[in-house]
């Protein structure tokens, strides 16, 4: 996935997850990949439709977050200590109908600077929120 926003996307418009229909079921961090410039958060994010409309075309844009643990032990201060906002994805997906039930955005990738979260590696460190960017009806 590409971390820059679609050419054909309105940049900076959202709508909430609750004005579109959309509802998150879960999010699930598979892995995180380490790496010295970009490392990458993986995941798998379940949606569902709870609202009226049916739709074609969804952009979703997921927003990572480090959050250091309480017992932070290191040699050295954490560079880090507040929930920090590291990275982000945009995604868009196509259905023939998404007008009922749940689908599930696998490998869904987060691109981020292992040095905004003390080079954690850590899933329970990251947090993933979700926000509707286009929602295009059928």
């Amino acid at each position: 996935m590409d971390s820059r926003p679609p050419n054909n996307a309105s940049s900076g418009i959202t709508t909430s997850l609750d004005a579109a229909g959309i509802a998150v079921e879960t999010i699930r961090i598979d892995r995180i990949v380490e790496s010295l410039y970009q490392s990458q958060i993986i995941a798998d994010i379940a949606i569902s439709n709870v609202g009226p409309a049916q739709y074609g075309t969804l952009e979703l844009r997921a927003d990572a977050y480090y959050e250091p643990p309480d017992d932070e032990r290191t040699y050295h201060p954490p560079r880090v200590t507040d929930r920090t906002a590291v990275g982000r994805s945009y995604i868009e997906r196509t259905y023939d109908s998404f007008d009922s039930g749940t689908r599930t955005l696998t490998g869904v990738v987060i691109q981020y600077d292992a040095d905004d979260a003390n080079g954690s590696t850590d899933p329970a460190d990251f947090d993933i929120e979700i926000a509707v960017r286009w929602a295009k009806p059928l």
